[in-house]
């Protein structure tokens, strides 16, 4: 029973196939001295190791289970930023570099709230209160933490395997397919779909993910009653990076 148990825990822990994001701090290595698939997140460097200590103190008395920061790597669920509760964003800042990343084989991860480290590094360094960083600490240790700049600690490094770098596609050729659509819509109707309630000034390829841009355009083209299938022709409606399947009924 107890290996049954421990076999199943594994079997949860497990989140292969999972895509996380890893950032650099400035330019990496280049391409050709990353074996995809095989090469591991190198450990975090530590900048801070007075703080460090104090969070490594905290996490030890009330928290033994948790990754140490002192043996880890960070990643994020997602690249972006402020809207997607993420402490990465894209581009990564200071000409830093972004890799896909899948775990393997056993290993902790922790999921936190950045902003408590930061909360603690201005009580420790600018006003020398270590109590209220201490109290900081033990809240970033909690965890719990579902919005905010959030960051994933995984130990050990190595089971973090980089699977290929990221770099986002171009939305050039979605501005050019909502123009031609406009077009295509205002031949068969007239503009008066372009009118605010209508909502076609909310189907921005800026703000929208590949595979949520073609589904507003679909929606739009139903509630005009139009098909958009002769449009889709040679189309890529989805990203080379999702792992979405094709948009229904496009």
């Amino acid at each position: 029973m107890k290996l049954l148990l421990e076999n199943w825990r594994k079997y949860l822990n497990e989140e292969q196939g999972v895509t996380y994001f890893w950032q650099t701090r400035g330019p990496w290595k280049a391409e050709s001295q990353i074996d995809f698939g095989t090469t591991h997140v190198p450990q975090a460097k530590v900048f801070n190791m007075p703080l460090e200590k104090i969070f490594e103190e905290v996490r030890k008395a009330n928290f033994p289970d948790r990754p140490s920061r002192l043996n880890c790597v960070y990643l994020c669920e997602n690249v972006e930023g402020w809207d997607g509760d993420s402490f990465c964003s894209y581009p990564a800042r200071g000409d830093g570099e972004t890799y896909q990343v899948q775990l393997r084989g056993e290993y902790k991860i922790f999921k936190t709230n950045s902003e408590y480290w930061t909360e603690a590094s201005i009580a420790y360094q600018r006003y020398k209160d270590e109590d209220s960083a201490r109290r900081w600490a033990n809240t970033y240790w909690k965890g719990d933490a579902e919005e905010g700049p959030l960051e994933l600690l995984v130990h050990p490094p190595e089971a973090a395997i980089i699977v290929a770098k990221y770099e986002e596609e171009s939305k050039e050729d979605l501005h050019k397919f909502k123009n031609k659509a406009g077009d295509y819509l205002e031949d068969a109707m007239g503009d008066w779909f372009y009118d605010e309630p209508y909502g076609w000034d909310d189907i921005d390829p800026d703000k929208l993910s590949r595979e949520e841009f073609f589904k507003a355009m679909k929606a739009f083209f139903d509630k005009m009653h139009k098909d958009i299938t002769p449009l889709l022709k040679d189309i890529k409606t989805t990203s080379q990076t999702s792992s979405a399947k094709e948009v229904p009924g496009i």
